[in-house]
């Protein structure tokens, strides 16, 4: 980032950093799975992203909500690691462009 810093002007640099966006929660309870309102839910995410000029969706899942997110075209890019041992959560990206 200070490379960047160095090499575009305020302005550059603030567009730079807005260009993606991370969706920090999206949890259906289990009673209501399979309702539609998980695909209500990232609908207005992707929908709200969109609008906001944002070129990246980032999120990161559980790993058993991965095919959820796949069936909007999120890609899996890399494992984070939990805060349970042995367990890691996967890091997915949605390219709204």
């Amino acid at each position: 980032m200070i490379v960047i810093a160095q090499l575009l002007d305020a302005k550059k640099l603030t567009e730079i950093a807005l260009q993606s966006v991370s969706l920090a929660f999206l949890f259906v309870s289990p009673k209501f799975i399979q309702q539609g309102f998980g695909k209500q839910l990232i609908a207005h995410a992707i929908d709200y992203s969109r609008r906001n000029k944002y070129d990246l969706l980032k999120v990161l899942s559980d790993p058993n909500a991965v095919g959820f997110y796949k069936k909007y075209g999120c890609k899996v890019i890399s494992q984070k690691q939990s805060s349970i041992p042995g367990r890691f959560l996967p890091e997915m990206e949605l390219s709204l462009i």
